[in-house]
């Protein structure tokens, strides 16, 4: 038997499968992670919480472990190494469709069946994530580069660039989000009492309008909904990108007898030197059945409640809390109209 063996592109998830890893150290995850490996295994895994790695797959990562125990933070790693029970893979392929599978990049690892080499690459293992353990030293600062990593991911794909192979995916591929604000669910009207500043109007394609009382960041998606009259779905709905925010970038003017409009803060989308006005791929696909499926979701009092407000100001950050019993609604309810 080889105690070592070289592995083409073709060849490495064949070897991954028998390699087995229960320890994992590589500089990126992607968003098709679980396909490679099987998560049950997993002991430890080091990544670097950087571009490169794909935010929603550590938030799925840390879901199928049961939280943050067993996942450690490395900024420079660069590394990507794989430790089964009698097999070790090392070599250039991160944990994602692009490092693993066919048709992804070029890469080229080894494969290593040898007692003294698994033993050198066991103790270099150990020295990375004690340098992990003192880098990210607990469960909140690894809560918190993760958010950072979010922003800036967001703020490249605004960009248009793209991290990730995965393609725009249906609403039961999204899945339900780990964090309660992935995006925003956002109602609109007819009302037409207002304007906008001279600031909102340069290079804007669309705008969302928020109270100034909202807590908001900018590169996200919005999901924006039409309300009519009595304040139900009517099924026309679309996805928007913020990037920018501006104070008092929608200017209220009341006629007498009409409201007074509170929603004066405005989210822009707008359209860079590339022509670019959104990301290259939105959360999920808005399809005839996944808005018929909101419309029937949004009937519900307490998700009704949460997403729409006639009579007193809506803030997005209120939404929140029934934000992933939503998702997880209307994902069920376009598996039962898919029938």
């Amino acid at each position: 038997m080889l105690l070592t063996k070289f592995l083409k592109t073709k060849e490495i998830r064949d070897e991954l499968q028998i390699c087995n890893p229960h320890k994992i150290a590589v500089a990126y995850i992607g968003a098709d992670w679980a396909d490679y490996i099987n998560s049950n295994r997993i002991e430890e895994i080091i990544l670097s919480p950087t571009l490169g790695s794909n935010p929603k797959a550590i938030d799925q990562l840390v879901e199928e472990l049961g939280g943050w125990d067993k996942i450690y933070f490395l900024k420079n790693l660069h590394a990507k190494i794989y430790i089964g029970s009698e097999i070790a893979i090392v070599g250039s392929s991160n944990l994602s469709k692009n490092g693993i599978d066919v048709g992804g990049l070029e890469e080229a690892c080894i494969s290593v069946r040898s007692p003294e080499l698994s033993k050198d690459i066991n103790h270099y293992f150990e020295t990375l994530k004690s340098k992990a353990s003192r880098q990210f030293k607990d469960e909140k600062s690894k809560k918190q580069e993760l958010e950072k990593l979010r922003d800036k991911w967001a703020a490249a794909e605004s960009a248009g660039i793209g991290f990730d192979a995965s393609t725009e995916k249906e609403i039961y591929e999204y899945g339900v989000p780990a964090a309660s604000d992935e995006f925003y669910i956002c109602f609109f009207d007819d009302y037409d009492g207002y304007s906008h500043s001279k600031e909102v109007s340069k290079n804007r394609v669309d705008d969302f309008h928020f109270s100034p009382k909202d807590e908001l960041r900018k590169n996200k998606w919005v999901l924006s909904w039409e309300a009519d009259e009595d304040g139900n779905p009517t099924g026309t709905m679309d996805w928007g990108y913020i990037h920018r925010i501006i104070p008092g970038g929608i200017v209220a003017f009341t006629k007498k007898g009409e409201r007074n409009y509170p929603y004066t803060t405005a989210a822009i989308q707008e359209e860079n030197g590339f022509g670019i006005s959104t990301p290259r791929h939105r959360p999920f696909k808005l399809t005839r059945l996944t808005k018929k499926a909101f419309v029937e979701t949004m009937r519900e009092k307490r998700f009704h409640d949460a997403f729409y407000s006639a009579k007193k100001t809506w803030l997005v950050k209120n939404s929140f809390k029934q934000y992933r019993n939503f998702m997880e609604a209307w994902i069920i309810n376009y598996r039962l109209m898919q029938k």
